[in-house]
């Protein structure tokens, strides 16, 4: 799974790269019964509960000049006052594009070797 965008902004362009650590599966779902008196119980429906995604990675790995205006774009679209943004993703040949909403819990930034990088924990619905 390849993701594209997040809130807009491009994950894999203009000197970012970035990935999931692995794919994600939806969560299970949980049913809903009513209790019925004498019955068995009715099932009337299911709920899904908020679930973490994989840890988004993120490396910073352009033009040297252009790394302060990148971390500020990263901080911007990861924003976790912004609420919930569309996360765009594709198989990794880029085909199907789809997205989910998620809101970002939480960014931390990771000085590397290679570059500067960021780790976005993501929280779907």
């Amino acid at each position: 799974m390849k993701p594209v965008s997040f809130r807009g902004f491009a994950l894999n362009a203009g000197g970012l790269t970035s990935a999931m650590e692995q794919t994600y599966q939806r969560p299970a779902l949980t049913p809903v019964e009513v209790e019925r008196q004498g019955e068995r119980p009715l099932m009337s429906g299911v709920k899904q509960e908020a679930w973490t995604l994989p840890p988004l990675g993120m490396l910073i790995d352009g033009d040297p000049a252009d790394v302060v205006a990148l971390r500020r774009e990263i901080l911007k679209a990861f924003d976790n006052r912004a609420g919930a943004g569309a996360l765009v993703v594709t198989d990794d040949d880029g085909s199907n594009e789809r997205y989910i909403y998620a809101v970002c819990q939480e960014l931390t930034q990771n000085r590397k070797q290679q570059g500067d990088g960021f780790t976005a924990t993501l929280v779907a619905a």
